[in-house]
């Protein structure tokens, strides 16, 4: 199955893209299943990162997703009509899903689907894989390609508040050193 991003998602996605561009970011996906063209496709319909990682990796943990959808489920009550999933972003390495992307899929695997959106700035910009449980209680993955509606360009003031509130709680972080050479 293929999906959908709505203009005003996809504009979302790019604001964040653009104010982080060296840090990866990731939080909650909602995705709604609908047919088009006699064909089922998934559609994002809200997404809200809950973590501004490092120039690798973005994580969020099970307490902080509690939170996050407890105070949605008031705000925006349609999200309860989908299906939970996942974004998240690779700043210059293009989208792709990762071993850890895989494995994070398959943990999420059920009996309609996890859905995982990767989204960059450079290179392939989207990459989107489901995960489900078949009958036989194997877990699948599948790829599908990504369908963007023309983007708009104003930027919502919640966005900026959401990109605000993980970029003051990575400050606190404290600072991880890679050392890629052997």
């Amino acid at each position: 199955m293929d999906l959908i991003i709505p203009n005003q998602v996809q504009n979302q996605i790019n604001y964040l893209l653009k104010r982080f561009p060296k840090i990866e970011w990731s939080g909650p996906a909602w995705y709604q299943m609908i047919t088009q063209d006699n064909e089922a496709m998934w559609k994002l319909i809200y997404f809200i990162p809950i973590d501004l990682g490092t120039h690798g990796s973005t994580e969020f943990k099970g307490k902080k997703l509690l939170e996050t959808m407890k105070k949605l489920q008031k705000e925006i009550p349609e999200i309860a009509k989908c299906y939970q999933g996942i974004i998240h972003s690779h700043h210059g390495m293009g989208a792709f899903h990762s071993g850890t992307d895989d494995t994070e899929l398959e943990e999420g695997a059920n009996r309609v689907g996890y859905p995982s959106l990767v989204v960059a700035h450079t290179g392939q910009t989207h990459a989107f894989k489901y995960a489900y449980e078949d009958q036989f209680a194997v877990i699948r993955l599948e790829e599908g390609d990504v369908q963007i509606e023309t983007p708009v360009t104003a930027i919502d003031k919640r966005w900026k508040k959401e990109a605000d509130i993980i970029e003051k709680a990575n400050e606190n972080k404290p600072i991880q050193i890679n050392n890629y050479n052997n």
